[in-house]
């Protein structure tokens, strides 16, 4: 299991960002780092968001974001699958 299903395995949450197509490879790098190894808001310049629902943040620039957790963990140990709850959805102006 890599860094990010271990950070979803232990905290039962995260924050799914809908970036606009100019931001989408800054989000997507955000996605793919470990908070534990490093700040990937602060590489790409983003603006990490705190959300209403969840511990996880929210990217600021982002068009919208969804707040999640995970709803049930039974096919994590199988297939490292992490069928999410969507508890709040943020949006901002286009």
């Amino acid at each position: 299991m890599g860094s990010q299903p271990r950070a979803l395995a232990g905290t039962g949450e995260c924050a799914i960002p809908v970036p606009r197509a100019a931001g989408a490879e800054a989000a997507i790098g955000v996605g793919n780092c470990s908070g534990a190894d490093a700040d990937g808001f602060q590489q790409p310049g983003l603006t990490a968001l705190d959300g209403e629902a969840v511990e996880a943040p929210l990217i600021a620039e982002c068009r919208a974001g969804v707040e999640c957790v995970v709803a049930d963990t039974g096919l994590v140990d199988m297939d490292d699958l992490f069928p999410l709850d969507g508890r709040a959805l943020l949006r901002r102006a286009a």
